[in-house]
């Protein structure tokens, strides 16, 4: 199983589309905010870039498919006219509900009564469902990345095989696939028969972004980490 995940998943090594030094600036505009207040924030001087390092954090994100057929016991309500006591549907007989005085002269439709029909329904699903995960197995909201020659890397494994680099998923493949079956099955009913279903899946990519990850020093000792998304330039 975990060879047949690994066969069909799509790997994309995105570009940094900053350098070390417009990091670096981009850090020196910000840092101060980091530290204090809208109103009070520390002098520039008083907040120092310690140190920045380059990574590749993967962000894995599965999708499928699941359909199922089956059926499921129901009850329908109808009204009907004061002087219908009983409906006959095939073979079954179904009476009226029955009510209290008081329920009854409170109703706002006096004049009519309920009959409750059990029956059988027939149910199709087909739903889809794609779940990211970021490098700590935390689920997130996929970043919209533009994929195209000069965002990637044309030789992603240079970046993958190189472990100082790359920063690979906590979460498996398999446990993703499993996550992502018992989502898309968890709105099922419990009782339930002559239940049908399939389960696919349509893929898995694994994103690796370019991240500059920095630690500023500020007044009082107090350390904090700023994190720069450097494909799309922006502090994440």
């Amino acid at each position: 199983m975990a060879e047949s995940y690994a066969s069909s998943t799509d790997v994309i090594v995105l570009r940094p589309m900053m350098d070390e030094t417009a990091a670096r600036a981009l850090i020196e505009r910000k840092k101060q905010s980091l530290f204090g207040s809208l109103l009070s924030q520390p002098k520039a001087d008083a907040v120092r870039l310690q140190k920045i390092r380059l990574s590749y954090e993967c962000l894995r994100t599965v999708s499928g498919r699941y359909e199922a057929d089956y059926m499921r016991n129901a009850t329908h309500t109808i009204t009907v006219d004061k002087s219908v006591r009983r409906v006959v549907v095939g073979e079954a007989s179904f009476g009226l509900r029955r009510q209290s005085r008081l329920k009854k002269a409170l109703s706002p439709r006096r004049g009519r009564s309920k009959i409750d029909i059990a029956l059988q329904e027939h149910v199709a699903v087909d739903s889809s469902l794609e779940i990211t995960f970021d490098t700590a197995g935390n689920e997130i909201k996929r970043p919209k990345y533009k994929v195209s020659p000069e965002t990637t890397e044309a030789r992603p494994e240079s970046v993958i095989n190189d472990e100082t680099l790359a920063k690979k998923p906590s979460i498996e493949r398999e446990d993703a696939v499993s996550i992502l079956e018992e989502r898309l099955k968890s709105p099922l009913e419990p009782d339930i028969e002559d239940l049908s279903e399939q389960f696919d899946l349509d893929s898995i990519v694994e994103t690796y972004v370019p991240i500059f990850e920095a630690r500023v020093r500020g007044p009082d000792n107090k350390a904090a980490i700023i994190r720069i998304d450097a494909a799309r330039k922006k502090i994440i």
